[in-house]
């Protein structure tokens, strides 16, 4: 299994960001999982904060995108923004929020979309994290792609 970090057109794997941006990875790429950590070691991680920050106010959207970088194949948050750490447990197909994940200051959210269906991104698409608000003040967030090349 191949892993693949998500990243903006400058390069950078870091998710704490002070205005909206975009983190991607491009095919050919048959995507199995997504893993994405989130530390905050000043505050308790909560199913109701993001990280231990409050409840983000516009929120994270994941979307596949056509080869045209206009066109959505798929809005994974079609059905509501990840604005709150429960909203990783939905996204991922968990019925609720697992306390006992993590340390209390951390927590991995590891997404397996082979479960539901299989993402293969074809030459030129990617699959698209945008952040949409300012998530300085948790300590560290990244995403990383579990798959192969296909």
């Amino acid at each position: 299994m191949t892993h693949k970090a998500f990243k903006t057109a400058a390069s950078s794997t870091n998710m704490v960001v002070a205005a909206s941006t975009v983190f991607f990875i491009t095919g050919p790429f048959v995507v199995e999982r997504i893993l994405i950590p989130i530390v905050d070691a000043t505050g308790t991680v909560a199913w109701n904060t993001f990280g231990s920050l409050t409840k983000l106010t516009t929120g994270i959207s994941i979307q596949w995108m056509a080869a045209d970088g206009v066109t959505v194949k798929r809005d994974y948050t079609a059905d509501g923004k990840i604005q709150q750490n429960i909203d990783w447990c939905r996204l991922a197909g968990k019925d609720g929020w697992d306390p006992t994940i993590g340390s209390g200051t951390s927590y991995c959210v590891r997404w397996s979309i082979f479960k539901s269906h299989k993402l293969r991104l074809g030459v030129g698409e990617t699959l698209r994290i945008t952040i949409a608000d300012a998530t300085t003040g948790i300590d560290y967030m990244r995403a990383d792609a579990q798959g192969y090349v296909g």
